[in-house]
């Protein structure tokens, strides 16, 4: 394919899920020849580096950190010859993104296996989710993959005991969503007061974010599911390779799909080469239904065969072969592409996942007075005034999307 033609498929591509920045598909900003480059990069295909200038290197750079794919692609890089690579300024700033990602992840496994091994010595299961997991599961080198936190999945009926665990490692957890929004939240945050641990455990008890798409008893499907694994330095349980390909296909193109990351883009080509055969491929269409999560599945594989260059068997490379997406997901799916910038959608997707009247009426008055915890970043000061003026600040907040 040509230049043009590479980015006018990015561009489309992105009009739906858009890329992660501090502007929406800011990466899409830079010169045509180096968003080909980027692409050839991801595909580990051979492509001169673009003569632009330096400028346009340093917003590369820049606009990479969005996207916790720089280790990645220095590893991709170094397979090239010279004269795909970019200037030796950019190799070296790539350089030392890869000595840090092989610290923090020396950290992370460090971090991982004090929380798995106390959650689990209290009879607590417990599945390692996302970024952590696959690093150590599907990428050739762990430093290949990083995050900002590290995600974990425990059952919602061992979450007070989980906190009490978390506690005792000397975590704080200021804000207890578990109790305060069991069914429009599905996770709850724990900070680390340790020196050496710099990631916050995101401790989930569901697998989508309240939108009422998880079949009952998902966490026990794949808790019966999970696999472990054995990596240099942590051994811990973690989904499925199907369960993870649906949960991260749920995760970027349906919950994140105005911020999405070419990380998780690596992340579904990893596990997409996982599935066998076309067998593995009809059986995850067939799951992918029965999950609510056909069309995450089929808008995070476009992107992954945009990007990577992931090659689908003949049989199941035309989606609109597809089996048909189940009408939960067809009525939802409209109302989560507009939710980031529609306080409306947003709330109309989070009562769907609520089951009944008084949950929902809850639910309301919370998004009106949200609880007291949850309002210190719109305080200011102290005094009687603190609180109502912090609402006040987030309503004027709210109103622009409204």
């Amino acid at each position: 394919m040509s230049s043009d033609t590479i980015v006018t498929l990015a561009r489309e591509l992105h009009e739906s899920c858009r890329l992660a920045g501090s502007e929406e598909n800011e990466l899409l900003t830079l010169p045509d020849p180096m968003i080909t480059w980027l692409v050839m990069v991801l595909r580990q295909r051979p492509c001169p580096a673009p003569d632009v200038s330096a400028g346009d290197w340093e917003r590369l750079l820049e606009y990479l950190r969005s996207h916790w794919i720089g280790p990645a692609l220095y590893w991709h890089i170094r397979q090239l010859p010279d004269a795909c690579r970019p200037p030796d300024s950019c190799m070296h700033t790539l350089h030392h993104l890869w000595l840090d990602a092989e610290v923090q992840t020396i950290r992370a496994g460090q971090q991982i296996r004090r929380v798995v091994e106390a959650l689990e010595a209290v009879g607590i299961p417990v599945l390692l989710l996302k970024g952590p997991a696959l690093a150590r599961r599907v990428y050739p080198s762990p430093a290949m993959r990083q995050g900002s936190d590290i995600d974990l999945l425990i059952h919602y009926e061992d979450m007070e005991r989980g906190e009490a665990v978390m506690a005792a490692l000397g975590y704080t957890c200021p804000v207890k969503t578990a109790a305060q929004s069991p069914y429009s939240a599905h996770h709850q945050n724990f900070y680390p007061g340790r020196a050496g641990e710099p990631f916050v455990i995101e401790m989930h008890w569901q697998l989508d974010c309240g939108f009422g798409l998880a079949p009952e008893n998902l966490v026990d499907a794949v808790f019966s599911r999970s696999i472990r694994v054995a990596s240099d330095d942590v051994t811990f349980s973690t989904l499925s390779v199907e369960d993870h390909l649906l949960y991260q296909s749920f995760h970027m193109a349906c919950q994140h799909c105005s911020s999405t990351r070419l990380s998780w883009i690596s992340d579904i080509a990893l596990l997409s080469r996982q599935i066998p055969d076309i067998a593995g491929w009809e059986h995850l269409l067939s799951l992918s239904v029965e999950r609510n999560c056909r069309l995450s599945l089929e808008s995070a594989v476009s992107m992954a065969r945009f990007w990577t260059g992931l090659s689908l068997p003949p049989e199941v490379k035309d989606t609109t072969l597809w089996p048909n997406p189940s009408d939960t997901e067809a009525e939802a799916w409209p109302l989560a592409m507009r939710r980031s910038g529609s306080i409306p959608a947003s709330i109309q997707l989070s009562l769907r996942g609520i089951p009944d009247t008084r949950g929902k009426l809850a639910y309301l008055f919370r998004f009106v007075f949200p609880h007291v915890d949850t309002m210190h970043p719109y305080s200011r000061g102290d005094g009687r005034l603190r609180l109502p003026m912090a609402y006040v600040r987030r309503w004027m907040l709210v109103f622009q999307y409204i």
